[in-house]
Order: structure tokens, then sequence, then C-alpha cells
């Protein structure tokens, strides 16, 4: 009988027992709860950011990031709508601020055109092939120029000077984009036999970067100004990748402003694999392009750029080319 008495004293313990350990559970989650909106402060003393400014907020607020890895800014936060704008570039410190403070045309400069479309390859061990190319430029003429080339579908091949790239940047992602070469030709037109390395070397190597800017893509020819080199010029140009394209046929346009003229000294001096030197700063070289163009199509002539006319041949870095 001991034994029932002690199973019976048991069961009548054990809902006692749990009704203590649940009301402690319960006081125990009531305390926390009271502790937290205690350290929470009222709603009037933390109003909601206007739309706009959660996002500046949010990046301002940020925890930093592990080092070796740049932290993300926070996403932008959309408002209600009639709330008040906000300028969040200047918010945001004075590097977004300074560009937002700039011209639009500085920052579309920055702008890298599409990859021009490709066309049907020209086998100018076959064809006929020439290549026209234009130096000094780009000016606002060459606009001109590139309607007369894009409606008869010639590509030429165009050496800037560098400080014209800054000038025009415009222009050259136009030449580009309409599937012309760009070449190098120095950053500010000097006669670099007379100079030194360092001095040649600073003068490609900005054209370079010009360019590169504008377009993405560096420049593989280099024509020195005046046609003027020589060893210590091959070797600049040969530690920047760059083959020195020269000309056959040179219609002296820079002399006589006569496009009648040129058009026949052209045609008159022109060979298959020749390459042609005008200057597109000249207004009467413009004019003087519709009629070359239409005068070597009859003789069966292709147009094509520098490094199409050599396509299947490599061109080395340094050494000087006039002709395929």
């Amino acid at each position: 009988m001991s034994g029932v008495r002690v199973v019976a004293e048991t069961g009548t313990r054990t809902p006692a027992l749990v009704r203590r350990w649940v009301l402690f559970a319960a006081a125990l989650v009531c305390s926390a709860a009271l502790s937290t909106l205690a350290t929470v402060p009222p709603r009037s003393e933390t109003p909601a950011p206007p739309a706009g400014e959660a996002s500046v907020a949010a990046t301002s607020s940020a925890a930093p990031a592990k080092a070796g890895r740049p932290g993300r800014p926070g996403r932008p936060t959309a408002g209600p709508l009639g709330s008040r704008r906000v300028d969040v570039a200047a918010n945001m410190g004075p590097a977004v601020a300074t560009l937002r403070r700039r011209p639009a045309h500085t920052i579309a400069q920055r702008q890298v055109p599409p990859m021009p479309p490709p066309r049907a390859k020209v086998d100018c061990q076959v064809r006929k092939c020439v290549a026209l190319t234009f130096d000094d430029g780009p000016v606002p003429g060459t606009a001109r120029l590139l309607d007369i080339l894009g409606a008869r579908g010639v590509r030429a091949t165009f050496f800037v000077v560098g400080l014209q790239v800054a000038a025009y940047p415009g222009l050259v992602r136009r030449e580009f984009a309409e599937g012309h070469e760009i070449g190098n030709h120095s950053y500010t037109h000097a006669n670099l036999d007379h100079m030194s390395g360092a001095g040649a070397g600073s003068e490609m190597g900005r054209t370079q970067q010009a360019v590169w800017r504008v377009t993405g893509k560096a420049p593989v020819l280099f024509r020195p100004p005046y046609g003027a080199t020589d060893a210590g010029v091959a070797a600049v140009a040969r530690r920047n990748h760059l083959a020195q394209i020269m000309w056959a046929v040179d219609p002296l346009d820079w002399h006589d402003r006569d496009a009648a003229l040129i058009k026949r000294r052209v045609v008159q001096d022109v060979r298959r694999g020749a390459i042609i030197l005008l200057h597109d700063i000249h207004g009467t070289t413009v004019s003087a392009v519709p009629g070359i163009i239409a005068a070597l199509n009859r003789k069966g002539y292709v147009f094509v750029t520098v490094s199409e006319l050599y396509r299947g041949k490599r061109l080395a870095p340094g050494r000087r080319y006039s002709q395929r």
C-alpha cells in the first residue's frame, strides 16, 4: 500500500510543478519585452526621412566594409507620392557633386562608341585596293567629309592629332563608329626627329591615351608629322607597338588649295596598293574627295583602311610602310 501512496502523491504534485515552470517562463518573456520597449525612443524623435534621403542615410550609416572588399552603397528607397525631391549627388560627397557640376559634353566625352559593324573582307591580293588617309584632324569640317564617305560606302584612315581629339571627341567617336580606322599623328604635331626620346614618347603616348579614352581602342598605326622620322623615332614607335605609315601618293593639298588640281594629281599618280596622303583640315581637300572616289571607282579601285590594305601581312612596330 505504501507504493500506491507514493504514486498518488507524485501524481498530485506534477500539475503544480508544471504550472510553476510555465509562470516562471512567462515572467521571463514579459521582462525581456518590457526592457526592449524601454530602449525605443518615442516616434516623434525619429521622423522618417523624405523620399531620396533614405538611401543617403542608409549609405552613411552602413557598417564599414571588410578589409580588401569595397562596400556597396545602399539602394535608393522609393518614397510616397508628393514627397519632396532631394539632391542626392550633393549628399554623396565632393567627388560626386563635382561630377554633377561638370558640363554634359564633358561627361559625354567618356562614352565609348559601339564597335563598327563588320563588312565583307576584301582580298587586296586580287582586288585593286587603295587607302585614303587624312591627317591633322579632326576639325569641324571633318563632319562633311564623313558624310561624303558614308554616302559612298568608303572607309578611310584618320591620323589624328591628340590635341584635336581632346577638342572634338565626338568626331573621333563618329569616325570609329562608322568603321574608319584611327591612327596616331602625335599630340601637338611636333617634329619628332628634333626631340629627345622622352619627348617623342610623350607625344605618341598621350595621343594613344586620348584615342583610347574616346573609342576604347588604342591605335596600332602611327604617322610622323611632316614624315620626319629617324632611328630614334622608330625605336619609340616600336616601344609603343606602332607601325609607321607613310604614303605613296601626295597631291600637295596642304600647299595648293585647289580641289580640281588635288583630284587630278591623285588620279594620275595612284597605283594598286597605294596609300594616299590627304588632310581633312582643308575644305578644298574635302571638296575634292567625291571626284577622287568617282574617278578611281571607274578605274576599278576599291577603298580600304590601311590595316585592311595589309590584311594577311603583319605590320612590324617601328617599321615604315608606304604601299602594299
